[in-house]
């Protein structure tokens, strides 16, 4: 299975990875789940079922990631409602719920 990554500058910790995944102990954010959503944040074992171009509106690194040509192969693996899955690994579900929180004004 082919595997795009990007390393971010700011935090190279933090690792961007689409990839499958197991859904069995996966937890969908109760409020950062939209049925429209295109692509599936996976921090930890909470998973985020968001947009990629808010994601893309503000991170020149998502817009980056997303503008990677994805093969046939690709798009038939990581999976989940139709949206591709980013797995992220370095940081924490509770970093996240708390950007996208800011990144989509619900407070």
């Amino acid at each position: 299975m082919a595997l795009h990554t990007v390393q971010p500058s700011l935090n190279s910790g933090i690792r961007l990875t689409a990839t499958l995944n197991s859904a069995s102990d996966l937890t969908p954010h109760p409020t950062l789940w939209y049925d429209d959503g295109s692509v599936v944040l996976q921090v930890e074992m909470t998973m985020f079922h968001i947009h990629h171009s808010i994601l893309s509106a503000h991170s020149e690194i998502f817009k980056d990631m997303f503008a990677i040509p994805q093969s046939p192969s690709m798009a038939s693996d990581g999976i989940i409602d139709g949206c591709p899955i980013i797995k992220i690994s370095g940081d924490t579900a509770q970093n996240w719920e708390n950007t996208l929180l800011a990144i989509y004004d619900i407070w």
